[in-house]
């Protein structure tokens, strides 16, 4: 497979996994068709994050003794869908869970309400069975 030089700050790279994966599924002979502009453009259009962009871009590898980790702090004016998280299964679980628990604040508001009128009314729902016991509610409120 044909490998294209990618140069950075830091001189020439190794093309990175987007790269070879891009290059897998292409026939070999347009490989050396490319340009560093078009691979870039192409990494943009797929969604390939690009070096460089942020207002603050600190990336430092840290030897420890189980290999070798690395750590990335970026600052930059935030440029993403606002509500992208609703697009997960985690998001649209949080917003159903939600939406049930506020049906639920809304379903016992007017059940307290119904029963509020009912007791202010005078009304017996049903007659010679106690529903909810009214006395003892009364002295939970107090």
């Amino acid at each position: 497979m044909h490998t294209v030089s990618f140069s950075n700050e830091d001189g020439p790279s190794s093309p990175d996994s987007f790269t070879e994966t891009f290059f897998s599924r292409i026939p070999e002979s347009l490989h050396a068709t490319f340009t560093d502009a078009q691979l870039d453009a192409i990494k943009l259009a797929f969604g390939a994050r690009g070096w460089g962009r942020h207002a603050i871009d600190v990336r430092r590898s840290i030897p420890t003794p189980f290999g070798r980790h690395y750590i990335v702090v970026l600052l930059g004016r935030e440029r993403r869908q606002p509500h992208r998280w609703l697009n997960t299964r985690v998001g649209k679980l949080a917003l159903s869970i939600a939406i049930l628990a506020g049906l639920g604040v809304f379903a016992l508001t007017g059940v307290g309400a119904a029963y509020t009128a009912k007791r202010a009314m005078g009304i017996d729902v049903v007659p010679g069975i106690d529903m909810l016991p009214d006395e003892d509610i009364r002295r939970w409120l107090e």
